[in-house]
């Protein structure tokens, strides 16, 4: 058989491959859209045998993003001190590391609680000078939010909140505060979670979001409490109570109803309400 004839005929071999491996790609995707749909039906009836309402498209896919690690470093800490108040002097308080500048003052806990207060400053009186002084600082802080904040203005002061994010994984309990007084930036305040992020840790698959609304049925009718409507579900972190060098962040999923928010923890199936939740971050 000649060179050429024998190319061609292997050429067609190996297209006809590539046409079945992406056909079967095609029938795999397909499948598992029609899958994810049949499994949105099966919980919107669940919830609706139950007397919940929930809008389908609110169901989010299962995320796979193992458990969070965070391995402390105080360098970063500091990092985040001089990002936001220039060079600055250190002293050690027990626990606390004081940080001290012209521009103010800024106080650390170890992979916990972080204030940064300043000195008065530039006049920033509108909004947009505001919005844009915080997300730059924040940026060279490399301080991660989610993209609503919420605005409370009381006289003077402005006050903007946003839950935390690591590695952009948010933090349904830990929040950011930016306070402006007089038009001038007065305080930062959060938690510091400045390390080494480690997302090797307990690779493992979360509950399944029709898991999770189960439990919550399954809490919810043995409390006592009952629902109408699901108004959202995701998938992020809580910190714990006991902090450390070394911090493991608990992943869960955060569902919101019309009565109250609760916490279904992605490994252990519990359900907690987040207010209970908040009493024992604070105690």
């Amino acid at each position: 058989m000649e060179w050429s004839k024998l190319k061609n005929i292997i050429l067609l071999m190996l297209v006809a491959v590539n046409v079945f491996l992406l056909i079967l790609v095609v029938y795999r995707q397909r499948q598992t859209v029609q899958l994810e749909a049949m499994a949105r039906e099966d919980v919107v009836e669940v919830l609706h045998k139950n007397g919940i309402a929930m809008d389908p498209n609110s169901l989010p896919r299962n995320e796979t993003f193992g458990n969070l690690k965070i391995q402390w470093d105080p360098l970063q800490a500091r990092r985040v001190a001089e990002a936001a108040l220039g060079y600055v002097t250190e002293e050690t308080l027990g626990s606390i590391i004081k940080y001290k500048s012209e521009k103010g003052t800024a106080n650390f806990q170890g992979n916990g609680p972080f204030s940064i207060m300043f000195n008065t400053g530039e006049s920033m009186p509108s909004e947009q000078e505001k919005t844009h002084r915080r997300d730059a600082l924040l940026h060279q802080m490399k301080l991660e939010t989610e993209d609503g904040w919420s605005r409370v203005e009381d006289g003077e002061t402005v006050v903007y909140s946003a839950r935390q994010q690591v590695d952009g994984v948010i933090l349904f309990n830990c929040v950011v505060t930016v306070t402006y007084v007089n038009h001038c930036l007065a305080s930062i305040e959060g938690t510091c979670l400045m390390g080494t992020v480690d997302r090797s840790a307990g690779q493992q698959m979360p509950l399944s979001a029709f898991t999770a609304l189960v439990r919550l049925i399954q809490y919810e009718s043995g409390h006592g409490a009952q629902s109408s409507e699901i108004q959202s579900i995701q998938t992020g972190c809580l910190l714990p109570a006991a902090l450390t060098d070394v911090v493991q962040l608990e992943p869960v999923w955060s569902i919101v109803t019309d009565r109250r928010m609760y916490y279904v923890h992605e490994e252990t199936g519990v359900v907690i309400e987040a207010e209970k939740q908040k009493q024992i971050s604070n105690s």
